[in-house]
């Protein structure tokens, strides 16, 4: 068992589509859809899809608030 303060192996990071739309409350399908768009980072291994959650909420964080400010300067 690791040491929480000891960094974590970059595969311990990856989850697949299923595990990250759960982590987001979205379909797999929405998912795919966000990723086709490049809303969402992704890893692909092979022709396998994984996503390092830390990338995917850190990029869905900016660009919340790349929208926010859009919303606030159209108003």
């Amino acid at each position: 068992m690791q040491n929480a303060s000891e960094p974590q192996s970059p595969s311990e990071n990856l989850v697949p589509v299923e595990v990250m739309a759960f982590r987001l409350g979205v379909s797999t399908r929405t998912l795919h859809t966000w990723t086709k768009q490049g809303l969402v980072p992704r890893v692909t291994i092979g022709r396998t899809v994984r996503y390092d959650v830390a990338d995917v909420m850190a990029h869905l964080k900016r660009s919340e608030r790349v929208v926010s400010h859009g919303k606030a300067a159209a108003k």
